[in-house]
C-alpha cells in the first residue's frame, strides 16, 4: 500500500512539473546545457576521462519531488537498480521555483559499461541544481570524491540535465 501511494505521489508530481518545450530560454537558463525531451544527459571531465552520456528517460523510473526539500533520481521508482543505466541521486534543502538555482549534494553511480564503468562518487561543495522556466532540471556536479568512504578527491566536474 505504501509503495502504491508513493508511486501515485511521484506520478502526480511529474504531471505537475511538465516538460512542455523549449520556452524562451530566458537569462536565468544561460550557461546550462540543453536536453532533448525525455532525456538524461551528463557531460564533462571526471578523473581524467571525458564523459558524454545520453539516456532515454522513457520508462526509466526517474523522478523529482519537492515539498520542503527537493530530491531527484534517475532510478527513483525502479523496483531494482538497473546497472546498465546511470544512477544519479541529488538532494537540496529548499523548494525551488522555475528559474532558481540552489546548492545540492548527492551520489553518482556510473553505468556498468563505458567510461568509468560501475564507479561510484559522492557529490559535494559546488554541486548545484537549477530548474529552468520550461521545467528542465539542470545540474552541475562538483566537489567529487570517490574511493572507500568517498574520501579521495576526484578531479573534474560534470554538468547535465533531465527533461
Amino acid at each position: 500500500m505504501r509503495n502504491s501511494t508513493l508511486l501515485a505521489l511521484l506520478l502526480s508530481t511529474s504531471v505537475a512539473l511538465p516538460h512542455t518545450g523549449c520556452g524562451d530560454g530566458g537569462s536565468s537558463d544561460e550557461g546550462w546545457i540543453a536536453c532533448a525531451e525525455d532525456e538524461f544527459r551528463l557531460v564533462g571531465q571526471l578523473d581524467g576521462q571525458t564523459i558524454d552520456i545520453r539516456e532515454s528517460m522513457i520508462n526509466s523510473g526517474s523522478g523529482m519531488t519537492q515539498f520542503d526539500t527537493g530530491e531527484f533520481s534517475t532510478q527513483m521508482v525502479s523496483l531494482a537498480l538497473d546497472p546498465s543505466r546511470t544512477k544519479l541521486d541529488l538532494q537540496w534543502a529548499k523548494t525551488m521555483m522555475d528559474g532558481e538555482t540552489t546548492d545540492a549534494t548527492g551520489t553518482l553511480l556510473m553505468p556498468d559499461s563505458g567510461v568509468l564503468a560501475s564507479q561510484s562518487y559522492c557529490l559535494g561543495d559546488g554541486t548545484k541544481v537549477h530548474i529552468s522556466e520550461n521545467g528542465t532540471l539542470h545540474f552541475r556536479l562538483a566537489g567529487v570524491t570517490g574511493g572507500n568512504g568517498c574520501t579521495s578527491p576526484v578531479a573534474g566536474e560534470l554538468q547535465g540535465c533531465w527533461r
